[in-house]
């Protein structure tokens, strides 16, 4: 979360309150790996 953090100008509990909320809006478990492949590859064909 730190390197994002400092990347996007925020504190490091934005980003985690940010991708939490991404989850809920989802309705996505970000913390499965499997979930997460399958959005950056959704994204990467956008």
């Amino acid at each position: 979360w730190d390197r994002t953090a400092v990347a996007l100008g925020v504190h490091r509990n934005t980003v985690r309150q940010r991708i939490g909320r991404c989850g809920e809006l989802l309705d996505a478990d970000l913390d499965d790996m499997d979930v997460r492949a399958e959005l950056w590859f959704a994204l990467r064909q956008g």
